[in-house]
């Protein structure tokens, strides 16, 4: 449960950047589907090919216990919060180097 917690909160967090920088991060809302498909393509695919391979394995005591597929809930919201935070840092640092510029 507590790993959940902490991507909610870091979700939170990086909302709250996203708004109060007022960062663009997608020109468009179909660059902003296409980058999202793929982004969750690849996680899934990294995941179930993982844990197939026995790289990755999730004990009950340390997750929910809510699976999508041979997936927990928190390795899919994992695959939102990381490239969202990635993003929103990149676009950050873009827009204070422009400025500084």
């Amino acid at each position: 449960m507590e790993y959940l917690v902490i991507e909610i909160l870091l979700l939170v967090l990086f909302i709250l950047i996203h708004r109060i920088s007022k960062i663009k991060i997608f020109k468009n809302y179909k660059i902003f589907l296409m980058f999202w498909f793929f982004v969750f393509l690849w996680g899934v695919l990294w995941d179930w090919f993982a844990i197939a391979r026995g790289h990755w394995i999730y004990q009950k005591p340390f997750i929910l216990g809510i699976f999508i597929g041979v997936i927990p809930v928190e390795d899919i919201v994992f695959m939102i919060v990381v490239p969202y935070g990635i993003l929103i840092g990149y676009k950050l640092i873009e827009k204070i180097i422009i400025r500084k510029k």
